[in-house]
């Protein structure tokens, strides 16, 4: 355990002084000062039509306004966050690789799985912290320009805050152990990198959908009853556990029950879970049975 420990805080630290993971980090900011730049305040004339449409649902102003609020840093964390931890899952073997230092780590008195354990544990609190600073940095950002207005959406706000941030982090480290596992069995570095993101791009982003809609015109299935394999794509799970603000059964929204949404999104997040978990048991294997370095 102590080995695992000394690991992932030199993994952490290694990170930290990352001019790759630098440069990857100031692209996130710039999208994230983006997307804070583009919130509107309550009573901006852009939610007008919004509004009209969400009183007619039955829904108040407090819910609509904290699902923007929530939806707005739950994307900024999953979706710009699956890039930043895709740029991580390569690095962390690559940077190792062109060191030299995974094959000095190979050779010592450590089990591979420890050092594969460490690796994962650094990178995760990299991850978390990341999300930590984004979470102080988005709510202190609208705390000064949203005012008194923030006030009366601050519980429903709080609440669901953590449980959004720990389902982004099960997303984004879905996509670190995927470019782990390429950056494992392809050695350059670049062309990791590369294939990592056209996997995310392509294959799970685009085509993924089109894909689903395919097997389901395929096997003769009613697509008024809805894309069966949608919940089974990582995005798919995505948007079926944090709907847009103006779609109905939203969690994000105070006035539904939590523990009922929670239940329901339940499933969802458990496939998430497991994918991760089939990722890292693939890169346990092909890092404990082939030489990596």
């Amino acid at each position: 355990m102590r080995n695992i420990g000394v690991i992932a805080v030199n993994e952490y630290t290694n990170l930290l002084r990352s001019k790759l993971i630098l440069v990857i980090g100031a692209i996130y900011v710039l999208l994230f000062v983006k997307v804070m730049i583009e919130i509107q305040a309550p009573g901006n004339e852009a939610y007008s039509q919004t509004l009209s449409m969400i009183h007619m649902m039955g829904v108040g102003d407090s819910d609509y306004y904290t699902s923007v609020l929530l939806w707005n840093i739950g994307y900024v964390l999953w979706y710009y966050g699956a890039f930043f931890g895709m740029v991580l899952g390569v690095y962390t073997v690559a940077a190792e690789r062109y060191n030299n230092t995974l094959n000095t780590l190979t050779v010592k008195p450590l089990y591979r799985d420890t050092i594969l354990n460490g690796k994962l544990l650094g990178c995760s609190l990299f991850i978390l912290s990341i999300f930590v600073l984004s979470i102080l940095i988005y709510t202190g950002y609208i705390q000064f320009f949203w005012g008194g207005s923030f006030i009366s959406l601050a519980e429903g706000y709080f609440v669901r805050l953590p449980i959004i941030a720990l389902i982004s982090l099960l997303y984004v480290l879905f996509f670190f152990s995927l470019s782990m596992l390429i950056s494992l069995i392809v050695t350059d570095l670049a062309f990791a990198l590369i294939l990592s993101m056209m996997v995310k791009c392509f294959f799970v982003d685009a085509l993924s959908v089109e894909i689903s809609g395919k097997l389901t015109t395929l096997l003769g299935m009613n697509f008024n009853t809805g894309n069966p394999f949608h919940d089974f794509i990582p995005n798919g799970i995505m948007s079926s556990i944090f709907k847009k603000p103006i779609e109905s059964n939203n969690i994000l929204r105070p006035s539904n029950d939590l523990i009922l949404a929670l239940s329901e999104s339940m499933p969802n997040v458990v496939k998430l879970l497991l994918y991760v978990v089939i990722l890292v048991i693939i890169s346990y294997i092909i890092f404990l049975r082939r030489d990596v370095a």
